[in-house]
């Protein structure tokens, strides 16, 4: 339960929500389930990067296929690319 008091407003307005502690790496949030089937989380663009930069390195690995994108990279860190793919 959460309660609050509006700047304006001398009595306390009160709200129940279901949520409850998760834990998110090294901290704690507090997590409020969606109520409605049409929410999707956004897509997370880092993940979506390193995802591509894998099946560009596994491409690399597998069939010769130079990437522009990846000629800097290192053998090593191509070779973790590849691991994620």
């Amino acid at each position: 339960m959460i309660s609050f008091r509006m700047s304006d407003a001398t009595e306390r307005r009160e709200i129940k929500v279901d949520a409850k502690l998760a834990k998110q790496g090294k901290e704690l949030k507090l997590t409020i389930q969606a109520t409605g089937s049409n929410i999707k989380p956004a897509a997370d663009p880092t993940l979506q990067k390193l995802v591509a930069q894998a099946f560009g390195a596994q491409d690399l690995l597998l069939h010769g296929k130079q990437n522009p994108a990846l000629a800097s990279y290192s053998h090593r860190y191509l070779r973790q690319l590849v691991r994620i793919s």
